[in-house]
């Protein structure tokens, strides 16, 4: 019995050992594209919630407003409806806005709907900035090599 005893201790051993091995690889191989979201007070962001009345089709919700941190990884969220929800981090991305069109709102419009304003991007190099010369030495003076043949 006493035999039998030893044998099992020594392939539970074994198991647990392989299983903690086996445990941190995956973590490891799950978490190399993974990174540390955080988001700050007014950041906008987009929420994935479910859509209407079916739980199971999620969508991607229109920009919404972090509205305070909760630590460690949830975030109080403006939906924009008037609704504040408790999100995790999971389930939120900074949103980016992206000009597909462009429209006018005139003073004497009553009602135009929400409008979402998109942050500008600052660069660091000018338009109106001269390129040095010497990056352009390779450079035809036509723009192009004419084939002879």
């Amino acid at each position: 019995m006493e035999e039998l005893r030893d044998k099992l201790e020594t392939a539970a051993n074994f198991a647990n050992d392989h299983a903690q091995r086996a445990q941190a690889s995956y973590a490891a191989h799950y978490n190399i594209r993974a990174r540390d979201k955080r988001f700050h007070v007014s950041d906008q962001v987009i929420v994935l919630a479910p859509e209407g009345d079916n739980k199971l089709r999620n969508r991607w919700q229109d920009p919404a407003t972090v509205v305070k941190v909760k630590p460690p990884e949830s975030y109080l969220v403006d939906m924009g409806d008037g609704s504040v929800r408790k999100v995790h981090a999971n389930k939120i991305r900074q949103f980016v806005a992206r000009v597909q069109r462009c429209g006018v709102i005139a003073e004497k419009d009553a009602e135009f709907g929400r409008v979402i304003t998109p942050v500008p991007v600052v660069s660091s190099v000018l338009p109106s900035q001269r390129v040095d010369q010497d990056k352009l030495t390779h450079l035809s003076v036509y723009g192009a090599v004419s084939a002879t043949g």
